[in-house]
């Protein structure tokens, strides 16, 4: 068998995958190839990039043309979602590493399902890369480090409603609106619903509270189980205020059931893909306590513009990591592989603040 060295991006031409695709070129150590249906969109970036990537006309859905057209591949870089674990697993099954920047914890946890399969076959896959999950992951393993007898974590997150979200992050965001998922608390599952509870925080680079929702990013089922952490929950805001307010008002009267219709969030889509709100602005934080009653008693947090952006440059700085380095065999997430300061300080232009609170 040939010896395989080459990163595939599948979907490398999308909002994060191009920025992957740009990071990874720079050095010219790895080959990349850019791949995906509209094979036009990936010659146009391997244009734009002076032909540092190589595009690929690919179909991730039909086997028989993927079986034939990846040749040569160390990893896949996944940056599309996908209805089943059918390509994950043939790329397991041929000793190709995999990263995946997806948010869907359903499809996490099929993934999860393939450790042995990882094993056995000495690939090596890490899950949860990018913003949240990804860099929330490492400032709850800190969190962990500074504070071993954690019981107690919330994750805050503030995205941009500035930023040109590509189509499918904006997709998930408005098939998640209504959804059911399982949070722990008190060391058991809990069924939560998006947007049925709040929170107010403040953000490290404010001044005053805002208002944040519950919503279904994976990061908070995912960190219970790799850091043994009692109860742990993701709250959402925008920093556009009445954007949020917006839609708990529409969760709450159950008018965002309409989101069900395919009309309804076509419109919807294609509203949110043309106009933007505010900055390109992004925060993330993580409150840490041994228990609910007792409060906080310390917090880390991150601050930057342009959520693609990061999550782009976090999955390069794993590639890399997997390209050149030797990592055991099997599915991790991100923060069970890496540590959280030295990972954050290599990828640039990033500062975790960290804060010590007094106990309630």
């Amino acid at each position: 068998m040939p010896k395989m060295e080459k990163i595939l991006i599948v979907g490398g031409y999308g909002k994060v995958g191009r920025i992957i695709a740009r990071e990874l070129s720079k050095s010219q150590e790895d080959p990349v190839v850019v791949a995906g249906r509209d094979y036009g969109k990936a010659k146009t970036l391997s244009n734009e990039l002076n032909n540092a990537v190589t595009p690929l006309l690919l179909n991730i859905d039909d086997f028989a043309e993927y079986k034939n057209r990846i040749k040569d591949v160390k990893l896949v870089i996944m940056c599309i979602d996908q209805e089943n674990t059918e390509f994950v697993e043939w790329c397991f099954d041929r000793g190709i590493h995999y990263v995946d920047i997806t948010a869907s914890s359903e499809f996490l946890s099929k993934v999860e399902l393939l450790n042995q399969k990882a094993k056995l076959s000495e690939s090596t896959a890490i899950l949860s890369v990018g913003l949240s999950p990804g860099v929330t992951n490492l400032l709850a393993k800190l969190c962990k480090i500074r504070v071993p007898e954690l019981r107690y974590l919330d994750i805050f997150v503030l995205l941009s409603a500035g930023e040109k979200h590509g189509s499918a992050a904006i997709r998930w965001m408005l098939e998640n609106i209504n959804s059911q998922f399982l949070v722990m608390e008190n060391g058991r599952p809990k069924q939560v619903g998006s947007f049925r509870e709040k929170k107010r925080t403040i953000f490290s680079d404010e001044r005053n509270e805002r208002t944040a929702y519950r919503f279904s990013f994976s990061d908070q089922w995912v960190i219970a189980k790799t850091l043994t952490i009692d109860s742990v929950s993701t709250w959402i805001s925008l920093n556009y205020s009445f954007l949020m307010w917006a839609i708990y008002w529409m969760r709450k009267s159950g008018v965002s059931k309409l989101l069900n219709l395919g009309i309804i969030k076509w419109i919807c889509l294609h509203l949110l893909t043309l106009f933007r709100f505010g900055s390109e602005r992004f925060a993330v934080k993580v409150s840490a306590g041994v228990s609910e009653e007792e409060g906080y008693i310390y917090e880390c947090a991150l601050v930057g513009n342009g959520e693609a952006v990061i999550t782009g440059l976090v999955t390069a700085e794993v590639a890399r990591r997997i390209m050149h380095s030797s990592f055991s065999p099997g599915v991790f997430h991100i923060e069970e592989l890496f540590d959280p300061l030295e990972f954050i300080e290599s990828i640039g232009g990033y500062e975790v603040q960290e804060k010590q609170l007094d106990q309630h």
